[in-house]
């Protein structure tokens, strides 16, 4: 797995607008159909409709119970009241009132542009799984997962580009790399499964007994940097952890 690249950031930008763009029309549609289809003040014609459906739920279970009691709440006529266009009754699923083009329209939109972002996502996937041993002028390092610590090998590396040793204020190894070189960290494990995990990078690869894989790994920035286990591996999981240095 290689990290960052501009197809990322671009496929990123690209996710969040469309996201921005939904949720500004939900959102509008939403405070738009609240005020629009509110009751007024003055309307009772939601209290009735309301009344006259707890009336029906009551009489539909007195007739389960052996109650057979009929009575009806009489009112008065009032021209402001909505009729009952979908006949609405307890236990009867109401009249359809659809909208053909309607359910069209929120049906096929959303899912053309779920095909496009699919689409536009599947093109990193050669850059996030590139043919590591292709690449020229990168160095191979092996990281070797084993409960519960992190064994690695510079494979004959000078120790400008690689080199291993111990952090002096947590006691933790420390894998040593330089900035801006391209290196294919060879993972395995000795024991259960893994993964290795530069934290601050947010780079993960599993590390799985019997087999290879590899992490693509260019750093582009000094410092130290954590790596965990991202993997639950038994007692001693949370403490699994190394420091990769990158210098200059």
């Amino acid at each position: 797995m290689e990290f960052g690249g501009d197809i990322f950031q671009d496929l990123y930008i690209e996710f969040m607008f469309w996201s921005l763009i939904v949720g500004v029309i939900t959102f509008v549609w939403m405070i738009h159909h609240s005020f629009v289809y509110r009751t007024s003040d003055g309307d009772l014609s939601g209290k009735r409709l309301h009344l006259r459906t707890q009336l029906d739920s009551l009489r539909h279970e007195m007739k389960r119970a052996g109650m057979d009691m009929e009575f009806e709440i009489e009112e008065e006529e009032d021209e402001r009241a909505w009729p009952n266009v979908d006949n609405i009754k307890v236990g009867v699923f109401p009249k359809e009132n659809d909208n053909l083009k309607l359910e069209l329209f929120w049906t096929i939109i959303p899912f053309i542009l779920i095909c496009y972002l699919c689409w536009i996502s599947w093109a990193p996937t050669d850059a996030i799984w590139p043919s590591a041993y292709e690449l020229e002028d990168a160095h191979e390092v092996g990281v070797t997962g084993q409960q519960w610590f992190w064994d690695f090998d510079c494979k004959g590396l000078t120790s400008d580009l690689c080199d291993v040793g111990v952090d002096s204020d947590t006691g933790l190894t420390v894998l040593s790399l330089k900035l801006d070189e391209t290196y294919i960290l060879n993972l395995s494990s000795r024991d259960v499964l893994h993964a290795p995990k530069i934290v601050q990078y947010g780079l993960t690869e599993d590390a799985v007994p019997g087999m290879y894989t590899t992490i693509v790994f260019t750093p582009y920035e000094t410092g130290k940097y954590f790596l965990d286990c991202a993997e639950y591996c038994g007692d001693d999981h949370a403490y699994m952890t190394a420091i990769i240095e990158i210098h200059a």
